[in-house]
């Protein structure tokens, strides 16, 4: 799991390197996200915390794949300018794209309706 976080994350966030071998150097000023994976019953949890990031995600899908939703869930969340990015590369993943569009299809319906309305009073 550790490879796919890396990879969404510096895909979405910014780019991450490895931790060295020798550790993480007290004086650097690398920046270090937190990411924390938690099962409870049938739901996995996970918490990032970092610069300009503190976020939650939740899947009831199991093992990589929930892993995978539930750190898409925390970075859509907490990053509301890339939403229709992330939901263009993983609407099958993250939920919310799907409620997402459904919102933006009401108000385009709706201003559609308004227009047809005033194209009938003219």
């Amino acid at each position: 799991m550790s490879a796919m976080t890396t990879s969404i994350i510096s895909q979405f966030v910014t780019k991450i390197e490895e931790v060295p071998i020798s550790g993480i150097d007290a004086e650097s000023k690398s920046c270090i996200y937190k990411v924390v994976f938690e099962k409870s019953d049938d739901t996995t949890f996970l918490v990032i915390t970092g610069p300009k990031i503190n976020s939650y995600g939740d899947s009831k899908l199991k093992s990589a794949d929930g892993a995978q939703q539930a750190l898409l869930k925390a970075l859509y969340r907490s990053i509301p300018e890339q939403q229709n990015k992330k939901c263009s590369l993983y609407e099958n993943v993250i939920n919310e794209c799907e409620k997402s569009y459904s919102k933006k299809n009401e108000i385009t319906n709706i201003n559609i309706s308004q227009k047809e309305k005033k194209l009938i009073l003219f």
